[in-house]
């Protein structure tokens, strides 16, 4: 029995420091919108390890997006534009995702309910990284992949 009690009072207080440090992370903006909890997600049972590995990249802001490649080189926030379209946004990871016109026909190939037209929010950022249906969420990192592999590689 003490075992037992021991046991959950350090898984408590995991999960307690884990959430805070979540919580006081410039870093997890996006991370806190849709990981709310400390446990295993779907998508690691359900794709491919390639797929995993371009999905957590995006989800965690390990990648060479603009927004995070300009943090390592010390260049201010405002200055970390998308240099594949012409809109001169911040490029981050809702950029990509809901507005970079030089995806829109990946776009609409592969997340054809996504509409840059329409207005998109936080919400629907949380909804879309949060998807469980296997067919859309194989779809939302097959053009995750190719955002990540096109921003990684020099522009042309």
């Amino acid at each position: 029995m003490l075992l037992n009690l021991i046991d959950i009072s350090l898984k408590t207080q995991f999960k307690q420091t884990w959430q805070s440090n979540v919580n006081d992370s410039s870093k997890c903006t996006n991370y806190r919108m849709y990981k709310t909890k400390h446990c295993l997600e779907k998508y690691f049972d359900v794709l491919s390890p390639h797929f995993v590995q371009s999905y957590t990249n995006f989800r965690l802001c390990n990648n060479y997006l603009p927004i995070e490649k300009g943090s390592w080189l010390g260049i201010s926030r405002n200055e970390r534009i998308c240099n594949l379209c012409n809109t001169n946004s911040i490029g981050d990871e809702y950029h990509y995702l809901f507005q970079c016109n030089f995806f829109n026909n990946k776009r609409k190939q592969f997340l054809p309910t996504i509409n840059s037209s329409r207005n998109t929010s936080a919400f629907t950022f949380r909804f879309i990284m949060c998807e469980t249906n296997e067919t859309k969420l194989f779809k939302l990192c097959h053009f995750l992949k190719i955002v990540l592999n096109k921003v990684r590689s020099p522009p042309g």
